[in-house]
């Protein structure tokens, strides 16, 4: 899976589903998925100021090469 970080204060989610339902997969760990098909799309950790994405459910994804 390819990942891609943003800061948590810059994402807005546009989507049809809106923002993602959380489910807590370590105590500090939460993920994001798609409240109308289940897809995995993002990962934060509690006190983290990034949000990873999944880089192929963004729309737009020119710029976005992977680096590692």
């Amino acid at each position: 899976m390819a990942w891609v970080g943003f800061r948590r204060e810059t994402l807005t989610w546009t989507g049809p589903g809106g923002e993602p339902i959380w489910f807590s997969t370590w105590p500090r760990l939460h993920r994001g998925f798609c409240p109308r098909c289940g897809t995995h799309l993002v990962s934060v950790a509690e006190g983290s100021e990034m949000i990873m994405v999944t880089i192929f459910s963004l729309t737009e994804q020119s710029g976005l090469d992977p680096v590692g």
